[in-house]
């Protein structure tokens, strides 16, 4: 698709994409009936149902000074569903927890967010991971493909996500039927954003970047794998054999033998960015240093779980390390060696 002036300007002038985005759609929901039937069409293939005549709200903070992007209410003011879009910003301390606790509490539906596709595998398993870490009991429907992004909260609320394409084509499709030719071209510029911003993986700098703490926290990535590595071999459970460190464009590793299992600790990009959002990777391979499929099977249980936590990338099994928040170094560092002996656990 042709790049729209709407998507450019953005691109260049605005420094949060993702609100704009929210109030276009929002706009456009809003002021055409036909285009939110489109919307609740979507939620009706993850069994979420919305009346005709809703209102949406944007950045409505609640009483637990959460602030989604979008509130959905009927005509009495009821809470029906949140919204919640994303381009590349991370998720924030409230996300998705503190959503899903106000929607429990005022009888909403569901938590819908919104993301690029490319980052929907990476992002529902951090989702996942939180709704886990905060003891929320939850069930994934069975069935098709749409399902594959969908969980129950305690019974009661649904959190789905979504891409902006979807979203976008539903509504599409519905104005396309009704000719709501003007509609259709304020679609076109929010789809004009959405797809430079789902297919652009370098975005502009910012001076938040470039003056903060981004170098130094690299640094103690690399220096933590280092104390994981130093602690096991003071512990005579690893040893480096004359490994030396390497550096690369895609990260930073350590190589060891542990049990005569050639393994490899890690911080990797492209596997923080693509599988799992943890800059620690515990890597394996068999003693000839290539691809052990009997490690592979032994490890299944890692391979199953929700989200998965386990990646075969060229020849390498790969688990990632999930490290602790809020914590001092020593904890982190002590932490991350107990992971690595759990993995170790299943291969003996």
């Amino acid at each position: 698709m042709q790049e729209t002036l709407f998507g450019h300007l953005v691109q260049r002038f605005s420094s949060s994409p993702e609100n704009l985005a929210t109030e276009s759609l929002a706009f456009i929901l809003n002021r055409s009936t036909v285009a939110m039937n489109g919307f609740r069409n979507l939620l009706s293939t993850y069994q979420i149902t919305i009346p005709a005549s809703i209102t949406i709200e944007t950045q409505s903070t609640g009483a637990d000074a959460s602030t989604p992007d979008m509130v959905g209410k009927d005509n009495q003011g009821n809470i029906l569903f949140l919204g919640e879009t994303k381009f590349w910003a991370g998720l924030t301390d409230n996300q998705p927890v503190s959503y899903l606790h106000r929607l429990m509490e005022t009888g909403g539906q569901a938590l819908v967010v919104i993301s690029p596709e490319i980052r929907m595998p990476t992002l529902w398993a951090e989702l996942i991971h939180r709704v886990a870490k905060a003891e929320l009991l939850y069930a994934r429907p069975t069935g098709d493909e749409t399902n594959r992004y969908q969980i129950v909260i305690e019974t009661q609320v649904k959190m789905i996500l979504v891409s902006w394409r979807m979203i976008l084509n539903a509504i599409r499709h519905q104005l396309e039927n009704e000719n709501e030719v003007t509609m259709l071209s304020n679609l076109d510029q929010l789809r004009g954003l959405c797809d430079r911003m789902d297919t652009t993986a370098f975005l502009p700098l910012t001076s938040e970047e470039i003056t903060g703490t981004a170098p130094r926290r690299i640094q103690q990535y690399y220096d933590i794998i280092d104390e994981v590595i130093e602690k096991l071999r003071a512990e005579k459970i690893a040893s480096l054999g004359g490994y030396k460190a390497t550096g690369s464009r895609v990260g930073y590793c350590r190589y060891m033998k542990i049990a005569n299992q050639a393994c490899q600790l890690a911080v990797f990009f492209f596997l923080w960015d693509q599988f799992y959002s943890t800059p620690f990777w515990f890597g394996l391979v068999n003693s000839a240093w290539n691809y052990d499929p009997v490690a592979r099977e032994k490890l299944k249980s890692y391979e199953y779980a929700d989200p998965p936590r386990l990646f075969v990338q060229d020849k390498y099994i790969y688990i990632p390390l999930i490290p602790l928040i809020g914590v001092e170094k020593d904890t982190l560092v002590n932490d991350l060696i107990q992971q690595i002996k759990d993995v170790m656990s299943h291969l003996q």
